[in-house]
């Protein structure tokens, strides 16, 4: 037999499917743990009325209908959901029209609206697909709400019944009270008189802001106006935010011009150290301890012999060797010979080693005797532990470098396959680690370790970090860096106080350290970075060192490291808050839509980056570097990087 609701399955089957979700406003705050029962929701309200231009124009449209009404007022809602959740298909919930009968009540307290939005959809358009939607949705309003929704990726309540996260009443069609205990975030319930519309936006307090859900309302206001008096403008061209609105995002949330050494090159920075503590310990490795003296020297003879091979400003040198002193000694004399350096790990493929030597166009190639096989290199050998390629005096060599010379290529994987050689300057370290608004205050009295591979850039930090400071860089053994155990037992020993980490691999570091006793850690800083960080597994950790300052920081190749800065403290362990934090001194961040407008606080958008800290570009890749580093539209002739990743901004702007 075949049921009833034949054609009312048919419709919703084909209207509603498995990617589809109900649609809500961003939650502003953050969920409980355990969430919020269904009978303690605390539900705010906020009233407004329409401007009396927004709502004569409304009232004129619908010539007195109040369905037409309704259905311009959904419209717009569609719009303003678009705009904050960039959903292609904008999906909330309409409560039934049918008037209270205790003999046959309605079947469904709601339908679900379906209408398709993207950044060129204009009102015109929008309002068609509304009234479209709505008068086929109370067509095949028969069918149980769950069954309606039952291909869709949807929530449930603590009942197990589907979830409306978005309601949209209008008061002369929908008579009734939304119940909100059936899980709704937000209700838009509209009413008008002769001459006005009103508005009353009633949310769920524990998830949203007061001023979260009031900006909104600016926004729905501001967009609808506009749409109203140009009905073929597309909604993604739209600019929903005020003027006020624009310069809290531009220039407070990025209040973060330094000025910086701007006439330093990196090995200049290291020699003005070696000049004033010579005899502190530079370099430490397996037991062997280098001065500044001893390191600066060694690398100045060796970049006397690189510079007799031609090396020159902006002349990419490859150098391939493992995890030691020889590395470091090797970096310091390319860059004093003039050069700039290509990392390149012994461990990778012969293909990959290959690639990127003929890539780079490097003619010198700077390697460990053992590793020669591996390198299959035509041009000029110099040998790291070859007592001959240390010809040259020990003294500093002539400056030849600008600032804004080439200091380092690292190749990064590339989406096709072939890794892409990111080219930073000089100064784009330089401003990294020395600004007029520094947010460290490392010393020559810090330890640091250099832990990650040089081809990963969180290498630069740790490498640079602590000579250009004055500091001792301890060199950690790629089988102690395998083994969290030993690690730790040298952290202890060196007395280590600046640890730069991957999140990944500290909480194996952290559980050795809680489950080991003896000897206590000196570490004062744990810089993450290169992955997401889960703050609640840090809790312990803060409970046992609770003056260990945590800080987590964001990150980009083509940006020199470091993009944000953000102090995890109690309160984000307990919440369990993974922000990215602020902009660091000398960078942007802009979060922007498709046409790379400003975003509202709260709403995800794609990340940009600007500033001093842009890499010049990709080497040999000039298509892929105009896409990537395109004109900054709020600095006349400036640049920014596009990054890809979705960010969205706080309140405060300080997450």
């Amino acid at each position: 037999m075949k049921s009833v609701f034949a054609k009312e399955e048919a419709y919703w089957n084909e209207t509603l499917n498995a990617e589809d979700h109900m649609s809500f406003l961003p939650y502003s705050r953050s969920i409980p743990k355990g969430g919020i029962s269904d009978d303690k929701r605390n539900i705010g309200a906020i009233h407004r009325t329409a401007p009396p231009e927004l709502s004569a124009k409304i009232l004129s449209m619908a010539n007195g209908a109040d369905m037409a009404v309704y259905m311009i007022l959904w419209a717009g809602v569609s719009g303003l959901l678009h705009t904050y959740t960039r959903q292609e298909h904008v999906i909330a919930g309409m409560p039934t029209c049918s008037e209270p009968d205790e003999e046959n009540p309605p079947i469904n307290e709601v339908l679900a609206i379906k209408i398709t939005v993207n950044g060129e959809s204009t009102f015109r358009t929008l309002l068609s697909q509304t009234k479209t939607s709505i008068s086929e949705a109370v067509r095949h309003q028969h069918l149980p709400f769950r069954k309606m929704v039952r291909q869709m990726n949807v929530q449930t309540n603590s009942l197990g019944e589907p979830m409306v996260h978005t309601v949209i009443s209008y008061s002369k069609i929908h008579t009734g009270a939304w119940n909100h205990k059936n899980g709704t975030d937000t209700e838009f319930r509209f009413d008008s008189n002769q001459d006005s519309i009103h508005l009353q936006v009633s949310f769920d307090a524990a998830r949203y802001d007061q001023d979260f859900i009031d900006q909104a309302i600016d926004h729905y206001v501001r967009s609808l106006s506009v749409v109203l008096h140009q009905p073929d403008l597309a909604f993604g061209h739209v600019d929903v935010l005020s003027e006020e609105e624009k310069h809290r995002l531009l220039a407070v949330f990025n209040d973060t011009e330094a000025d910086y050494p701007r006439e330093k090159t990196i090995h200049q920075l290291f020699e003005e150290r070696a000049e004033r503590y010579p005899d502190a310990v530079a370099v430490e490795y397996e037991g062997r301890r280098i001065s500044y003296r001893e390191l600066n020297e060694r690398a100045n003879r060796l970049a006397h012999s690189l510079r007799a091979r031609g090396v020159k400003p902006d002349q990419l040198v490859g150098i391939m060797a493992e995890r030691c002193s020889l590395m470091v000694v090797g970096i310091l004399a390319i860059l004093k010979a003039g050069g700039a350096y290509v990392p390149i790990d012994p461990d990778y493929p012969e293909e990959r080693i290959r690639y990127m030597l003929d890539d780079s166009g490097a003619q010198v190639l700077l390697i460990q005797k053992h590793l020669q096989d591996k390198a299959a290199f035509e041009g000029s050998v110099v040998l790291l532990d070859d007592e001959a390629s240390y010809a040259g005096d020990g003294s500093n060599p002539e400056p030849v470098n600008q600032p804004a010379d080439l200091a380092y290529v690292i190749y990064t994987s590339g989406t096709t396959g072939k890794p892409k050689g990111t080219l930073i300057e000089h100064k784009n370290v330089v401003r990294l680690l020395f600004n007029s608004k520094n947010l460290f205050d490392f010393g020559p009295s810090d330890t640091w370790t250099l832990f990650h591979s040089f081809c990963f850039d969180f290498s630069v930090w740790e490498m640079y970090g602590a000579p250009l400071y004055g500091g001792r860089l301890v060199i950690v053994p790629a089988l102690t860096a395998k083994h969290p155990a030993q690690f730790l037992q040298s952290l202890k020993e060196r007395r280590v106080t600046i640890l730069n980490q991957t999140p990944t691999y500290f909480y194996q570091l952290l559980r050795e350290a809680l489950a080991e006793g003896g000897e206590e850690l000196s570490i004062r800083k744990v810089i993450f970075g290169g992955e997401a960080l889960a703050p609640q597994l840090l809790k312990d950790w803060k409970t046992r060192y609770p003056n260990t300052q945590l800080i987590n920081m964001y990150g980009i190749t083509e940006t020199t490291v470091h993009v944000t800065y953000k102090e995890i403290t109690e309160v984000e362990i307990e919440q369990g808050r993974s922000n990215i934090g602020r902009p660091i001194p000398t960078l942007k961040v802009y979060v922007l839509d498709t046409n790379r407008r400003c975003v509202p606080v709260g709403v995800a958008g794609e990340m940009y980056v600007a500033g001093d800290g842009l890499a010049r570009g990709y080497l040999h890749r000039p298509e892929l570097t105009a896409e990537k580093f395109v004109d900054n539209p709020f600095e006349p002739g400036g640049r920014m990087y596009k990054s890809g990743d979705l960010a969205r901004w706080s309140p405060d702007g300080k997450d």
